[in-house]
């Protein structure tokens, strides 16, 4: 379909198929201005009809988004046909949401949460022509209350404006509420677990906000909410923990014991310090307090083929072996995605960047010099080096627990 209308006096033929509009613009190359339909925020008509604001997006700085904006001018007729086709158009393109449950944690990180709801959040999904139902955090575990008791089908998805916390109490209550409803018992050793099919975004404003990195590629909040625009969908891993073979909680994106699972502990228990916990913490506890180390029994469920090895452990597994790991270790984590390399080497930041996959991957960690770990860590957190893995570090690649 085309139209006849002006950007900035310069008469162009705007044309619209089914993935882009194309547009020519007045300069001395005469550019033709593609943007996919997908990339189109929403528009905005004065009350003349005349004149037609369409607001996209614009991928300046990988991994960054932002919003960029073209005005057309044109006459009353052709400018409400333009607006109702690409209206149509937005409407049919999958997974795009028109009803969302919004939930502001305004306590975390720096307790910036509903300032950036007000100032980014509802602005875009305003001009978006997107539904939404806000909900603020109140107290401890007001998320699963929430979650509890909305009915879940008069939504499209859920979005978190928070943290790593709060995204994670989001996934648990809705994995308990999914299983309850469908009878299955989470404390079975044979259950089978079901998918959350209802898709969650985060807009990071909590202080690690790991896991809106790791989605997005960087912290931004006018970035993630692009994404949950686009209805942008990846599937990530869960994991269950389970105590005394009880469920205790699921887990987006690790699972630490021993050293890294008490300063974590620690990290959470020092909310007070703010973003100065995330230093004084870990200093302590590589530099000072001193290492314990404990008797592990594991048993991992090895899914090891030819191109996939499993690395610094023997390599002799098949497809399904049950390996049995009794050993003392400083530490254990379960990272619920794959953190190698297509070289056995370790992601560049690991923590934000692994890969999501069906695979989950164990770290175990042997007593070493403050100044190994510490570096190791360092290098772990490494935005451009990949790291190799180390004498006191043992990798299972490929393993369901």
């Amino acid at each position: 379909m085309s139209y006849s209308l002006h950007v900035n006096n310069y008469k162009t033929d705007c044309i619209i198929n089914d993935t882009e509009l194309k547009f020519e613009t007045e300069d001395d190359y005469g550019d033709v201005v593609k943007v996919e339909i997908s990339d189109i925020i929403g528009l905005d008509t004065d009350d003349d009809a005349e004149k037609v604001s369409l607001y996209y997006i614009q991928r300046v700085q990988s991994p960054k988004w932002t919003q960029d904006a073209v005005q057309f001018t044109g006459t009353p007729g052709i400018c409400k046909a333009f607006v109702s086709d690409i209206k149509n158009r937005l409407h049919t393109i999958e997974h795009r949401p028109r009803r969302l449950l919004v939930i502001v944690n305004p306590f975390g990180g720096a307790k910036n949460g509903r300032n950036v709801y007000n100032s980014i959040v509802s602005p875009l999904l305003t001009l978006a022509n997107i539904n939404t139902n806000v909900k603020f955090t109140e107290k401890p575990k007001h998320v699963t209350d929430i979650i509890n008791n909305y009915d879940l089908d008069t939504i499209d998805g859920i979005v978190v404006c928070g943290g790593d916390g709060t995204y994670q109490e989001c996934v648990d209550t809705l994995f308990k509420r999914l299983h309850n409803e469908t009878g299955i018992d989470l404390n079975a050793t044979d259950f089978k677990p079901k998918n959350i099919q209802i898709p969650i975004g985060i807009v990071p404003t909590g202080t690690g906000n790991a896991i809106a990195e790791n989605c997005y590629g960087c912290k931004d909040h006018v970035t993630s909410v692009l994404h949950i625009i686009k209805g942008h969908r990846r599937c990530r891993m869960i994991g269950g923990v389970y105590c005394d073979n009880r469920y205790v909680t699921c887990t987006a994106l690790l699972v630490a014991y021993g050293l890294f699972g008490k300063m974590s502990a620690a990290v959470e228990e020092q909310r007070w310090l703010s973003r100065a916990r995330y230093l004084i913490v870990p200093t302590y506890y590589f530099l000072i307090k001193p290492q314990e180390e404990i008797n592990l029994e594991i048993t991992a469920y090895c899914r090891s083929t030819e191109d996939s090895p499993i690395s610094n452990v023997e390599s002799n597994a098949t497809d399904n072996t049950t390996k049995e790991i009794k050993d003392v270790y400083t530490n254990l984590i379960i990272f619920m995605a794959d953190m190698l390399d297509d070289d056995d080497k370790i992601r560049e930041n690991v923590l934000t960047s692994y890969k999501t996959s069906d695979i989950v991957t164990l770290t175990l960690f042997k007593k070493c010099s403050r100044w190994s770990l510490v570096s190791f860590l360092f290098k772990l957190m490494a935005k451009n080096e990949n790291t190799q893995t180390a004498n006191h570090l043992t990798i299972i690649r490929y393993i369901y627990i």
